[in-house]
C-alpha cells in the first residue's frame, strides 16, 4: 500500500488514469488530514488554526 501526494486533484486523477495498475482515489486535503489523524493518531501535531 502507498500514499501519494499531488499538487492538485487534477494531477492526482491524471496519475490514476495513466497508471491503470494503481487502484485508489483522490481525496481533498482536509479529508486526507482526518484520515492521517485516524491512522497515525498523535504522531501528527494539530495546528493552532
Amino acid at each position: 500500500e502507498a500514499l501519494n501526494f499531488f499538487e492538485s486533484g487534477e494531477s492526482a486523477l491524471s496519475y490514476l488514469v495513466t497508471n491503470p495498475d494503481i487502484s485508489g482515489r483522490a481525496i481533498p486535503l482536509p479529508e486526507a488530514i482526518e484520515l492521517g489523524r485516524a491512522i497515525f493518531g498523535d504522531l501528527l501535531p494539530r495546528s493552532e488554526a
